[in-house]
Parts: structure tokens; C-alpha cells; sequence
């Protein structure tokens, strides 16, 4: 019942921001903070691009969206599944502990290590 109550409040609190940003973000603007990543050192972060992606997927462009990050979506897609993971926990106890490894873990820090090389090297 807590964790309703608390998903609710917490869907409340984000939804003005979001609605915000749509209105009033030009990612171009910089009223967003710039990457420190790229800053101290020229490289594109794994994150880089996100602003931007959130801004045309939030004025309905999806396309243009993932031209600014192409991990984004990936990551979307892994924080659904540990969403799933953990909605069905209790009633798949085995399915849960098998992907919850640390093993899984390290897999997903190793593909934004890649991408964030890659996206360098190839200038993507």
C-alpha cells in the first residue's frame, strides 16, 4: 500500500517537471547544465545527448530523438526489465535470481564502456 502511495506522489511530483521542461527547454538554450564529462576532456559521455533526446521525444519526434543517443533507448529497455524483475519477484523467486547477478551487473557496465568508446572513435 506504501509503495502505491509513494509511486503516486512521486508520478505527481515528476509530471510538472517534465511539462516544464517541455515548455520551456531549448536544448540549444542552456538553461540545462553542459556535460562535465565533455567539458574537462572533449569526449562524449554515454549519457551525452540525453537533453536533447528527452526534448524532441517530448515534442514527438522519436526519430530525431534516438539520432542524439542510440544507447538511450538500451537503456530503456534494461531499466524495464529490471521494472519487471522486480514486479514479479514474488511470485517468480527463481527468474528474479538468476538475472539479479552481479554477473548482469557487470554486462551492462561493460556495454557503456563500449558504447562510450565507440561513439568516440567513430565520431558518432
Amino acid at each position: 500500500m506504501l509503495h502505491r502511495i509513494f509511486r503516486r506522489i512521486l508520478f505527481l511530483a515528476l509530471l510538472p517537471v517534465f511539462i516544464l521542461y517541455y515548455l520551456i527547454e531549448d536544448p540549444a538554450g542552456g538553461l540545462m547544465p553542459r556535460c562535465v564529462v565533455k567539458s574537462i576532456t572533449g569526449w562524449s559521455c554515454p549519457g551525452c545527448g540525453s537533453q536533447r533526446f528527452l526534448h524532441a521525444l517530448l515534442n514527438g519526434h522519436p526519430l530525431e530523438a534516438v539520432s542524439y543517443n542510440y544507447f538511450i533507448p538500451v537503456g530503456f529497455l534494461l531499466i524495464g526489465v529490471v521494472i519487471w524483475l522486480e514486479a514479479t519477484r514474488k511470485s517468480h523467486p527463481q527468474r528474479y535470481r538468476r538475472f539479479m547477478q552481479p554477473l548482469y551487473l557487470y554486462l551492462v557496465l561493460a556495454l557503456i564502456i563500449a558504447w562510450m568508446l565507440v561513439r568516440n572513435l567513430l565520431n558518432i
